[in-house]
């Protein structure tokens, strides 16, 4: 599914939330949804604002959260924030384009701890991540709004 954004009125505001990827690191060579578990990865999730009125935003944090699912046994969390802040720009051509980056996270096989963690029984653990972004202000933050739910990502056995 792709991205969803509020308020999708333009001309005047249009907030996109254009997706989230998944990058090993701390070498990004590009993107992967299939990690090793004792990896490290990230996740960039790119949003803009387009309308001719969301100048109106600028200076304005929100936030980006990242809920996962384990497809395994269905447990859920959420990822911590790590990062996945950002601040309004004021130029209208870095509104458009705002390149968000979160963790890094960890993997592992059962039992170690880590952020996603292949369950007990199962060679590979499979996990879908929705992202959601809304404001800090308690103003801002039931006006514009999104997520993303598009991410699997794959947890093999080192």
């Amino acid at each position: 599914m792709p991205g969803v954004g509020q308020p999708d009125g333009l001309p005047e505001h249009k907030f996109r939330v254009d997706g989230t990827i998944c990058f090993e690191s701390p070498v990004a060579i590009g993107p992967t949804n299939i990690l090793p578990a004792g990896s490290d990865f990230n996740l960039r999730t790119e949003v803009g604002f387009d309308g001719t009125l969301d100048g109106m935003l600028t200076g304005q944090t929100f936030n980006v959260f990242h809920h996962v699912q384990n497809l395994e046994n269905g447990t859920t969390t959420t990822l911590p924030l790590a990062g996945g802040t950002f601040v309004v720009p004021g130029a209208a051509g870095a509104r458009a384009h705002i390149t968000v980056t979160s963790g890094p996270y960890t993997t592992a096989d059962t039992p170690g701890p880590a952020d996603l963690v292949i369950p007990a029984g199962f060679d590979a653990g499979t996990f879908r991540v929705l992202t959601h972004i809304h404001a800090e202000d308690t103003a801002v933050k039931p006006l514009v709004a999104g997520f993303h739910d598009g991410l699997i990502i794959m947890v093999t056995k080192p």
